[in-house]
């Protein structure tokens, strides 16, 4: 058996889209930052500002999903892995007040809070001023 099951032939924009299985039991929404597991899951981003790869959940357009869709158990997750300079939706924490230019960061359960400087790392600047009353979406850019 080959190692891969595919031969990818990739624009620009596919190269950055990739697609997991979710590890069991976890909930995850686009606009969450996930991460790989050794086994090759994905899950919530489990570290409050966590280095590494940002990766964005995103809709599953496969399969009619939505932006607000979660993710069903051991589903195949698609996800992005944006360039500096690039917009996206981030899913943002409810209560959060968001301005413009506020730097996020990924909390420990893979949901975009603002940044108070620490940890310094951060992944996103909010590009629209919101203040979400549940876990919403907000306009954002990676830097």
């Amino acid at each position: 058996m080959p190692r891969f099951n595919r031969i990818d032939l990739r624009m620009d924009d596919d190269a950055r889209r990739h697609e997991h299985t979710m590890k069991d039991d976890e909930a995850i929404y686009p606009g969450m930052r996930i991460e790989v597991n050794s086994d090759g899951e994905v899950l919530k981003c489990d570290a409050a500002g966590a280095l590494g790869v940002v990766r964005i959940a995103v809709e599953d357009v496969l399969q009619g999903k939505e932006p607000d869709d979660v993710y069903a158990n051991d589903a195949i997750v698609f996800s992005m892995v944006p360039k500096p300079g690039e917009e996206m939706a981030v899913l943002v924490k409810s209560g959060e007040t968001v301005a413009i230019g506020s730097a996020l960061i990924a909390n420990a359960s893979g949901l975009y809070i603002v940044s108070t400087g620490t940890p310094a790392q951060t992944d996103f600047e909010a590009q629209e001023a919101y203040t979400p009353s549940g876990n919403e979406l907000v306009r954002a850019m990676k830097i």
